[in-house]
């Protein structure tokens, strides 16, 4: 029989009774957990769809002036094809929009916001190593060819100094104020505002954010991943503990045309996935509309994605 375990917050209970959850208390073995999310809205976030072309264009000029860029000719290009197939006939904030520019504009414009990346010490030793043995003729010679990393550490010291002097761009963090202009993620966020744990039975909050706006573009639906995961491995002691996690908004007043949550798990060896469900309403009820994946993972590539 379908029920929703005793000792939920109301308002989590009301919110998974609208979208029809089914939930049996009684063939959970694994740990579960339920979630609420606030919402934050940041500065700018109800102009942002309209003036999103001239924060464009402001990121295009900056460009055409940015004498540190390098393969300038090729950003402003992108930048120029990103700009002209903008399409505005879907919500800003709506994840077809996110799917749709996540790749243009949106992945054009925080390159920017990325300096260069140095070699890191082992990538600069492996290097420097390459190149002392390609001077020696002998294969058998090349492969004794070593350095103890320990030696690497004050010309390393001297390559970042350089390396930061060739590729420093002060216009890095001009590029960051339009960014945060023209990312839907930072203008509207999600943190997770609670987190109940149902195992064995119980339930037992374990997560409370005291700090919502603070803590908000820190604390959303991969951060709930990430403590979901750390939490089920204390109550199993599996490496990759199997779980399942839900989240629903605390902001619901009885108005809503559209609900958002968030769903995720994890099974044995590792492989899962999660992301966002979209139920309207419809006929007096809450149907289910869409899902949109947000990361998966798998033991066998011992790696996630989003």
């Amino acid at each position: 029989m379908s029920s929703l375990p005793k000792g939920l917050p109301l308002e989590i209970k009301k919110a998974l009774q609208a979208i029809d959850f089914k939930f049996d208390t009684e063939k959970q073995s694994k740990p579960f957990y339920f979630a609420s999310y606030s919402e934050v809205k940041m500065r700018g976030w109800n102009t942002a769809a309209n003036d999103l072309k001239e924060n464009l264009t402001k990121v295009l000029d900056l460009v055409q002036k940015d004498q540190y860029l390098k393969d300038k000719d090729n950003t402003l290009r992108i930048l120029s094809l990103n700009i002209e197939r903008l399409d505005l006939s879907l919500d800003f904030y709506s994840e077809d929009f996110l799917m749709k520019h996540k790749t243009k504009y949106l992945r054009t414009v925080r390159n920017l916001t990325r300096p260069i990346r140095p070699k890191s010490l082992r990538e600069y030793r492996y290097d420097e190593i390459g190149k002392l043995r390609k001077l020696e003729p002998s294969k058998k010679a090349r492969r004794k060819i070593t350095i103890p990393e320990e030696n690497f550490e004050q010309s390393y010291a001297t390559y970042l100094i350089d390396f930061e002097k060739e590729n420093y761009n002060p216009n890095c963090k001009a590029y960051m104020r339009l960014f945060k202009k023209i990312d839907p993620k930072n203008l509207m966020r999600y943190p997770i505002s609670e987190v109940y744990e149902f195992f064995n039975n119980e339930v037992k909050c374990v997560y409370k954010n005291k700090a919502i706006r603070k803590n908000s573009l820190v604390n959303n639906h991969r951060f709930l991943r990430d403590f979901c995961s750390k939490r089920s491995k204390v109550l199993t002691s599996d490496y990759f503990p199997s779980f399942s996690y839900i989240a629903v908004p605390d902001f619901l007043n009885g108005k809503e045309q559209q609900i958002m949550t968030f769903y995720g798990g994890q099974f044995a060896f590792g492989g899962g996935g999660g992301g966002n469900d979209y139920y309207e309403l419809s006929d007096g009820s809450f149907k289910h509309k869409k899902r949109f994946p947000g990361w998966s993972s798998s033991y066998r590539r011992g790696r996630r994605t989003e």
